[in-house]
């Protein structure tokens, strides 16, 4: 994951030698690929956006196994906005980053042989897992063959009404059935329109604060999150979460809170002051941002999750599990992030 920041990086560097017209217009906002493609003296940035959509673009914007979630290579204005993001940035990614590594091997040197060699094994362990974790991002290439399949039968067997996702509504066993009765063995519009509204209704509720074993009606958990947030009514000035990553010691930050990527990618570019991203959790469609934060602050996650392997790789502190934070914290806020000992204090 961390290598779509370096290659963000590397896009940042082919813009500037493109020349001023380059920065103007992402310094702009301008995310229309097509608006560089217009400029001559920007053609090797486009080919540069277009080879990292060939290798990343198969990444996912939040449930990479949902064959509905979009993909980085149906958004490549996130890309230009990352490189934008980054054009103020004067220090190459791996600054911070060894930074960061020079006082973990700090840390590392002070324990005793017993707490190293635990550690070292933990640490390898954990190497491996991440590894194999990567497997699962695969299914991207099985997204683009169902939605290929499924273009081709629905221009076919003319549904010319139909929206592109109309597959993701069908079952494995319908899909199935589709394909090998060419297009004539259809799930009826009334199914698929209920399932859609199902679908709708569930995207924009919030996610349950925890995993639970049934079925996730909001009904069901929705009341007692409601009652906890007016239990905590009182604005609170400090906030515990899980340590997530050291970075090179606590930062400070303008809250920045949003849980969009495009949202956060175009503010990034108004802001001159450092930046703490306070969201409810990230995905590979943030990782290019990171260059241009602080600090990052969410309300879910472990020290596995996203958002600590990626602060950890660009030496940025970070404090994860923060129930409500995106509640709790205004945008524009001061705050002030100790990712060693998980803490968040809101300065004003």
């Amino acid at each position: 994951t961390s290598l779509l920041g370096q290659r963000i990086w590397e896009l940042r560097q082919t813009a500037e030698a493109c020349g001023p017209e380059v920065h103007r217009l992402l310094q702009e906002g301008v995310t229309d690929l097509a608006a560089y493609e217009a400029l001559p003296v920007a053609a090797p940035l486009v080919e540069g956006v277009r080879a990292f959509l060939r290798q990343y673009g198969h990444r996912g914007f939040r449930y990479e196994a949902d064959f509905e979630t979009e993909r980085l290579a149906d958004r490549p204005e996130h890309v230009l906005l990352a490189v934008a993001g980054q054009m103020r940035e004067a220090e190459p990614p791996e600054v911070r980053a060894e930074a960061a590594r020079q006082a973990g091997l700090e840390a590392l040197r002070r324990m005793n042989p017993l707490q190293r060699a635990l550690w070292q094994r933990l640490l390898r362990w954990g190497q491996q897992l991440i590894a194999w974790r990567e497997n699962s991002k695969s299914v991207g290439a099985l997204r683009q063959a169902a939605y290929g399949l499924a273009a081709r039968l629905l221009a076919r067997h003319f549904y010319p009404d139909q929206p592109d996702d109309t597959m993701m509504f069908y079952t494995l066993e319908e899909f199935l059935a589709f394909v090998r009765s060419q297009g004539q063995e259809r799930v009826d519009q009334e199914t698929l329109d209920r399932r859609r509204a199902q679908f709708e209704l569930y995207q924009n509720q919030p996610p349950p604060p925890e995993l639970i074993w049934y079925n996730p009606h909001t009904r069901h958990w929705r009341p007692a999150v409601e009652a906890e947030e007016a239990a905590t009514a009182t604005p609170a000035t400090r906030l515990e979460g899980i340590a997530a990553s050291a970075g090179s010691g606590p930062a400070e930050g303008i809250a920045v809170v949003t849980n969009d990527p495009l949202d956060a990618g175009r503010r990034l570019l108004e802001m001159e002051e450092p930046v703490v991203l306070v969201t409810r959790l990230t995905d590979p469609a943030w990782s290019g941002l990171f260059r241009r934060l602080s600090a990052v602050v969410t309300e879910l996650g472990g020290v596995i999750s996203h958002a600590a392997i990626v602060a950890r790789e660009n030496g940025l502190p970070a404090v994860v599990g923060i129930p409500e934070v995106t509640r709790l914290v205004r945008d524009g806020q001061r705050l002030r992030v100790d990712g060693a000992a998980g803490v968040v204090e809101i300065l004003e």
